[in-house]
């Protein structure tokens, strides 16, 4: 028995030596041939530069002709800047008030919302990620729309009422429009969100307006 443990113990030996020497030549090799792997890493990190340089500067090439980001960007800016610049401090602004007023808007919320225009576009035997595809926007950033959507909706909920009054006068203008036998009451429903969405759309105006007016813009583009 203590036999088979000694030359247990020695096999273990010299499979532990055997690991040593081959560590200590792999850490020898490292050690005698830093020059090359340094030249090495350089290489990979210039060519890694480069791919992603190229991808991020260049927008197409035509007969071997560079069409560079930068002219496009230039074109977008030349033609919506104003448009696109106004647009994101109007965007900042709402999430700085939603945040002063401690209005928040939840996943599950969003969730929602996508889920039903889905449920909508299915319906109709298209898919969102279909139309996301086709209008050349990503998932992302429909959920950011409508988290901003919801946000003013949150906000401006308190200015927003929708009267009997004015539900009744809007039936009374547009009855031309119901068809013959059109059950009134189960449209309703209907009628207050349109109103609703009516005066969203004045009042919205209004208090972007009162936002600009309270905070400080220093526009340093000019377009």
């Amino acid at each position: 028995m203590k036999k088979t443990e000694k030359k247990t113990n020695i096999k273990e030996e010299e499979v532990s030596t055997k690991e040593v020497k081959v560590k200590k030549s792999i850490f020898g090799w490292f050690a005698n041939n830093k020059p090359f792997i340094i030249a090495i890493l350089i290489i990979m990190a210039a060519f890694l530069s480069g791919y992603f340089i190229k991808n991020s500067l260049i927008a197409a090439t035509v007969n071997g002709k560079t069409i560079w980001r930068y002219s496009l960007v230039r074109q977008l800016e030349k033609y919506y800047g104003s448009n696109i610049l106004n647009t994101t401090i109007e965007q900042e602004l709402v999430k700085q008030e939603a945040k002063n007023k401690k209005v928040e808007v939840t996943k599950e919320e969003v969730d929602a919302k996508i889920k039903e225009i889905e449920t909508s576009m299915a319906s109709s035997g298209q898919t969102l990620d279909e139309a996301l595809k086709e209008s050349g926007m990503t998932r992302k950033d429909l959920e950011e729309n409508y988290r901003l959507n919801l946000l003013i909706e949150k906000i401006l909920s308190e200015r927003i009422q929708v009267t009997d009054e004015e539900v009744q006068k809007y039936i009374d203008d547009n009855s031309e429009s119901f068809p013959e036998g059109t059950d009134i009451e189960s449209v309703k429903t209907i009628i207050v969100e349109q109103l609703k969405q009516q005066k969203m759309s004045t009042e919205y105006q209004s208090f972007i307006t009162e936002l600009k007016e309270k905070a400080d813009i220093k526009t340093v583009a000019k377009y």
